[in-house]
């Protein structure tokens, strides 16, 4: 989990800033900046007029949490963590994806679902 999570936090750290570039994570989730907003919540126009909202950031950081926590879990990589973030339907879940549960706020929700299917509770 941590190699992917560090490579990722590298890759979308504003230059000379402590915050998540919301234009870089989207690069990196390969979404649209729409969806972006939508998961985490917020207006369009606040990925680029304020990157650094509180909202926003935490909500980079709970997308970041599940592809860490997958990624632990399952060994995935980076491409099919995010990957099976946008498209895997979870049924359990009203065949809604894990971003659009994040998106809902229901993050922990996500982490307890791949804490089950690790356990052989869920899947």
């Amino acid at each position: 989990m941590a190699a992917v999570i560090e490579k990722i936090l590298r890759e979308v750290r504003e230059p000379g800033s402590s915050i998540i570039s919301p234009t870089r994570f989207a690069s990196v989730m390969h979404i649209e900046m729409q969806a972006l907003a939508n998961a985490a919540g917020v207006h369009r126009n606040t990925l680029s007029a304020n990157p650094g909202s509180a909202r926003l950031q935490d909500r980079i950081l709970d997308i970041l949490r599940v592809v860490g926590a997958l990624s632990e879990s399952t060994g995935a990589d980076e491409p099919d963590a995010i990957y099976w973030i946008k498209n895997r339907p979870l049924r359990e879940f009203e065949s809604k994806t894990p971003l659009e549960l994040i998106a809902e706020g229901k993050v922990k929700s996500v982490l307890h679902y791949i804490e089950s299917v690790e356990s052989g509770y869920v899947g």
